[in-house]
């Protein structure tokens, strides 16, 4: 999907710049302005694909998979839940300010009406999230351009619920997204080695199978491909060899992966392994203890049942 993405870039970047060079001599508002709006999406969209090619750096290729993973695993079930709330108290504040039965036929029978009421329903709350108060119809005076009628609402009961709101919204669930970001965050630190270089592995193996043909004869790649693997495939088959290959190549490099596994272990897991490992050794040095003591009495018990026999 990103490798889509950044084709269908490149070439919006390339043919809307030459159609706006070679065919548009004398473009119409209009038209340059579709242009300029389809070179601006594509530039925004090659800047979210440069994002993958910072995480092939190590230093900051692991804040790129703790990003990733905040914006897939907090921040979208969050997203979820506060598009909920946004659009209940959207209805309840529009229901309260700008209720239909108030409204004349002539408000109602425009034809912006049911735009400007599907904006109100949405930015009413977000106003109320970021603290705009300035542009809140909260207030007696009563604006020349509005086009949807406010209602003479009794003020205290609409204060109580922005501050129901403002408490359920500003105060509760942006400080759970913090502490989500903050505990999700400090667990990834100590693993965020791992997770980068198996990103990166992700990223290498997805390059990999790109066909290194260009577009319009690319798709002769993958029928080559496909001959030899099938040839490979039979070759390994044949040779007892290649299939004890792996095999090898992980014992010798298995010292080193263990390694690695102990240094991404996170702070707590650090903990356990070391009091695990600090219960081991007492106990070893207990029974080594044990068995030098057993190993003293024995000697002495003999020793005493020698001189016994001896005075016998």
């Amino acid at each position: 999907m990103c490798s889509e993405t950044n084709s269908t870039a490149y070439q919006a970047l390339f043919r809307g710049g030459t159609s706006a060079d070679r065919t548009w001599t004398q473009p119409t508002p209009y038209s340059a302005y579709a242009c300029q709006m389809v070179l601006s999406t594509a530039f925004l969209l090659w800047g979210f694909r440069s994002v993958a090619f910072l995480g092939y750096s190590e230093r900051i290729g692991p804040v790129v998979s703790m990003l990733r993973t905040l914006i897939i695993q907090d921040l979208i079930p969050f997203s979820v839940i506060i598009v909920i709330i946004f659009y209940s108290f959207g209805v309840f504040f529009f229901n309260l300010l700008y209720p239909v039965v108030t409204s004349t036929e002539a408000d109602r029978s425009a034809s912006d009406y049911s735009w400007h009421a599907f904006l109100q329903v949405f930015m009413l709350p977000l106003n109320l999230l970021f603290t705009n108060f300035d542009v809140l119809p909260t207030e007696t005076a009563k604006d020349k351009d509005q086009v949807l009628e406010k209602w003479r609402t009794t003020l205290w009961f609409s204060r109580v619920m922005m501050f129901v709101f403002l408490l359920l919204s500003n105060i509760v669930m942006i400080n759970l997204l913090i502490a989500r970001f903050s505990l999700t965050v400090s667990r990834m630190d100590s693993k965020s080695l791992g997770t980068w270089r198996k990103r990166n592995m992700e990223l290498l193996r997805e390059y990999q199978s790109y066909s290194p043909l260009p577009a319009p004869i690319s798709f002769l790649h993958y029928p080559i491909k496909m001959v030899s693997w099938c040839i490979k495939k039979r070759n390994d088959d044949n040779n007892e060899q290649n299939r004890l290959f792996p095999e090898i190549k992980f014992r010798r490099i298995r010292p080193q992966l263990a390694r690695v596994v102990t240094r991404n272990k996170s702070d707590s897991e650090a903990l356990v392994a070391h009091v695990e490992n600090l219960v081991s050794t007492a106990n070893r040095d207990l029974h080594d203890r044990l068995g030098q003591l057993e190993e003293e009495i024995n000697r002495k018990f003999a020793l005493l049942q020698e001189a016994i026999s001896k005075k016998k």
